[in-house]
């Protein structure tokens, strides 16, 4: 969505929904600014223009809770290979907030999570 990603137009259409509830964890933010600033190359302060207008009432972030992040640790060593399964803490922390919520609000992406690693050459 900011810079091309794989799930894009899958993303944009959540956001779009009437009625959405779209939501993010509090350390999501975190993890696309670095990704965007450090690796593809983009300036800081363009970057955080579009975080803060994806923000702007699209999207709830979730503060996340001790049990969460303790979920998170768990679920990583069983779902990242640095050469194989790419998913990052953040997305460990994502996957343990939807766990949390309750699957009203979670939906499995169409993707296989993590994605391979071709499929995150944009990070």
């Amino acid at each position: 969505m900011l810079a091309g990603e794989p799930a894009a137009a899958e993303v944009e259409s959540e956001l779009r929904r009437e009625g959405g509830d779209a939501r993010i964890t509090a350390v999501s933010p975190a993890e696309v600014i670095d990704q965007l600033v450090r690796r593809v190359g983009f300036s800081s302060a363009a970057v955080g223009c579009s975080v803060e207008r994806l923000l702007a009432g699209k999207v709830s972030v979730m503060a996340v809770a001790e049990s969460v992040g303790r979920r998170a640790a768990a679920i990583r060593p069983r779902r990242h290979h640095r050469g194989t399964a790419a998913g990052s803490l953040a997305d460990c922390v994502a996957l343990a907030a939807a766990i949390a919520v309750g699957a009203a609000g979670w939906r499995r992406p169409t993707q296989p999570w993590p994605p391979s690693p071709a499929a995150r050459t944009w990070m």
